[in-house]
């Protein structure tokens, strides 16, 4: 008996093509991989170093008070917070000269900390620096130092005078600048560069002096300035004089403007430059009546001469009759 024929079944797997091109899809994955990967890295580190910036400027910000102020000055010998001192020490001995805007003072800002101080930005020479991570450098010893912080000042004094014994508010100003970035392009400052050189930008008042003035302006003048111990500068206003002083303030009179001819014209106000403007006078025809009811109409008061005026609306149409009371109880019937 012939048995039927045998079956074999070839047994699964990968044949050595199916290999070769799969390890040649990993090997160009790889390559691939191995450039991008740096870039992430490097995007990564870049994204950190914004952070660990701004981080450091609000910290600076938030130190810019008017009692670390004082402190700063008291607390560093760095020429810069002498010359702060002479402007917030409140001794009439010294005098403050640190009041020029476009030369504003460098000077080390920082805060009481255990008995003893915290620099968190310095002067132009000598700045307070920080890592990657946003954490201050010590002043010895190594650190890998990204950042530096510089802090600056100037005066404002009463009277924007040039110099005064102690000043009425501090302006300052700070900058974080990334001075390196292993490797790449260094971070634009914080604040920006073209916003710190702008005068109007970036600026903090600080009040040294709370001033309470002292009254108010006389009448027809008005405030020009407070001097430093909050007495009111006032100077008269414009379609005014100057007629004398009383307790250290003018006296202001009002200029008295009139037009040319007052019997013709009447005044109605004055142009920018203090002129009068005027314009013609109703002209009447009156009539001696005995009472009111001689001018009938509705009563609109207006001037004319040195009597009392009453000009009633059109008795008819197309006129205007008004009743005039002058001294004496004479009474007047008068027509446009």
């Amino acid at each position: 008996m012939r048995g039927r024929p045998q079956k074999f079944s070839r047994e699964s797997g990968l044949s050595l093509i199916e290999v070769m091109i799969t390890l040649g899809i990993l090997g160009i994955a790889g390559v691939v991989g191995s450039q991008f990967l740096p870039k992430v890295d490097a995007s990564r580190y870049r994204i950190e170093a914004m952070g660990s910036r701004d981080a450091i400027s609000m910290r600076v910000r938030r130190v810019i008070t008017k009692q670390n102020l004082i402190f700063s000055a008291q607390a560093f010998p760095d020429p810069g917070n002498r010359l702060l001192l002479n402007c917030v020490d409140m001794n009439p001995a010294t005098t403050c000269n640190a009041t020029q805007s476009n030369a504003m003072q460098t000077f080390r800002l920082g805060y009481p900390f255990q008995s003893g101080a915290t620099a968190v930005a310095g002067p132009d020479q000598t700045p307070i620096r920080y890592d990657h991570n946003g954490g201050a450098c010590p002043p010895v010893g190594r650190c890998n130092a990204e950042f530096d912080a510089r802090a600056f000042f100037y005066a404002q004094c009463a009277d924007e005078a040039a110099s005064c014994g102690d000043a009425l508010s501090v302006r300052v100003r700070y900058q974080i600048r990334n001075t390196s970035l292993k490797g790449q392009p260094v971070l634009a400052s914080s604040p920006p560069d073209d916003e710190f050189t702008d005068a109007n930008r970036g600026i903090i008042a600080i009040v040294i002096q709370d001033k309470t003035l002292k009254g108010v302006c006389p009448p027809f003048s008005v405030l020009r300035s407070v001097d430093q111990t909050g007495q009111l500068n006032c100077v008269c206003q414009p379609g005014s004089t100057q007629t004398g002083t009383n307790m250290g303030q003018v006296i202001c009179s009002p200029t008295t403007i009139t037009c040319p001819n007052n019997q013709t014209h009447r005044l109605i106000g004055y142009t920018p430059t203090m002129q009068p403007i005027c314009v013609p006078r109703p002209q009447f025809t009156c009539t001696e009546v005995t009472n009111e009811q001689a001018c009938m109409g509705v009563i609109q008061s207006i001037r004319l001469g040195g009597c009392r005026v009453e000009q009633n609306y059109q008795a008819k149409k197309g006129s205007s009759n008004s009743y005039v009371t002058c001294d004496g109880n004479k009474h007047l019937c008068c027509t446009e």
